[in-house]
């Protein structure tokens, strides 16, 4: 058992009330945060800054802040005896408004793992959630230079949250809230394999093979028990066609201009690569393909049904049938080219050297619409041509 942590308890004596302690230990000095939460005058929170040593703890209580026109002291002290295995304290405060008593706490075991957590903001400035990155194609060496531009906006971020905790604790942030900010990572997925990586500086193309799926830049991530002041998620998922494509920018800060100014520079580094794809991945492009297989059936069966006999034709349950065996096998062509090129054509591509594959989708599915388009344009133009040659040799014409 350790003192570090956060107790609560009461206190008595010239003031009565709910006491909470915030305390680290280093060594045998003691810091954190002394809040009371006064019965009468409401809750003031000074820092405590002192030693601990042989079950004994004393400390000076300073930089008192209450609510708005609240009066609170300028400097105090504890002193108390700790017991019961590390697990209670007991003892004296006095302050220099002429006020003293006693308190006493217990450890807060359901708080042991993060007593910082309320020490931070809740409401931003600018908060930016889910801003979509749009369909891209970059080389692989693109990847180097958005991590830089990450590495430089979690590096701002940390410095404006401890300038944030200064401000907070009045220029002396215990050494236990500056070590709960989040270290900035990058977190990758290829094939089956998870790599969380913190070295910017030593990013390394070569560990970034083909089969990528996902790549991920976080200063913070949802759900920590710290979320800093200031904070910039870039998420990439599905990328080559590796699953659900999805990618956002999420960023959030306690200066507006910070703010403003890392969504531009990411949303500016992706426009720069933008491809026009996404109508491609778009689900309703999907809900399209039956009206454009219905067109085409319709086409067919007017060059088909001159040639169906007329006893046939006599029959709808036979004409039903046929139209509707073709519209299902226009559909499926239709449905199967769209996943070739998806597949040819991905929302998020990065560019390897090897990538030979989707070069050689690509040429199919242009040899497949050309062929399409080229018959089409053969067979109107055949059509006219006839069509024009029967004219000109119908008797009426011929002199």
């Amino acid at each position: 058992m350790t003192l570090s942590g956060a107790w609560i308890g009461h206190i008595s004596g010239d003031n009565r009330g709910a006491l909470t302690l915030s305390l680290t230990v280093n060594g045998e000095e003691v810091s954190g945060e002394f809040a009371l939460d006064d019965s009468t005058f409401g809750r003031s929170v000074a820092l405590i800054k002192g030693r601990v040593r042989d079950g004994k703890i004393e400390g000076d209580l300073s930089n008192f802040r209450g609510t708005p026109g609240q009066l609170v002291p300028s400097k105090g002290r504890i002193t108390g005896t700790v017991r019961a295995g590390e697990e209670e304290i007991e003892g004296e405060w006095e302050s220099d408004a002429n006020r003293k008593g006693r308190f006493f706490a217990v450890k807060d075991q359901t708080a042991v793992q993060a007593p910082f957590t309320t020490n931070q903001p809740t409401i931003w400035e600018s908060e930016v959630k889910n801003s979509t990155i749009h369909a891209f194609q970059m080389p692989l060496a693109d990847l180097r230079e958005i991590v830089s531009l990450f590495a430089n906006a979690a590096k701002e971020a940390r410095e404006r949250h401890e300038t944030w905790l200064n401000q907070y604790w009045h220029g002396q942030p215990p050494p236990a809230a500056i070590t709960a900010i989040p270290n900035a990572t990058v977190e990758i997925t290829q094939g089956e394999t998870f790599t969380v990586m913190s070295d910017f500086a030593n990013f390394d193309l070569a560990r970034i093979g083909t089969d990528l799926k996902t790549f991920c830049l976080y200063s913070y991530k949802q759900g920590a028990p710290v979320v800093p002041s200031h904070g910039v998620q870039v998420l990439l998922t599905g990328i080559n066609g590796a699953g659900n494509a999805s990618g956002v920018i999420n960023v959030h800060g306690l200066e507006l201009n910070w703010a403003r100014g890392v969504l531009s520079t990411f949303a500016l580094f992706f426009e720069r690569r933008r491809v026009r794809r996404t109508w491609l991945h778009n689900p309703r492009s999907q809900q399209v393909v039956p009206f454009i297989a219905g067109i085409w059936m319709l086409w067919l069966l007017f060059f088909l049904l001159p040639v169906i006999p007329d006893s046939l034709r006599r029959f709808p349950v036979i004409a039903f049938g046929v139209a509707l065996y073709l519209f299902l096998i226009i559909n499926f062509c239709f449905n199967a080219l769209l996943g070739l090129a998806r597949r040819a054509y991905p929302l998020y591509e990065i560019q390897f050297p090897e990538q030979a594959p989707f070069q050689k989708r690509r040429n199919m599915v242009w040899t497949i619409v050309s062929a399409v388009v080229l018959a089409i344009v053969g067979s109107v133009a055949g059509d006219a041509i006839l069509s024009l040659i029967r004219g000109l040799l119908s008797p009426g014409k011929i002199k």
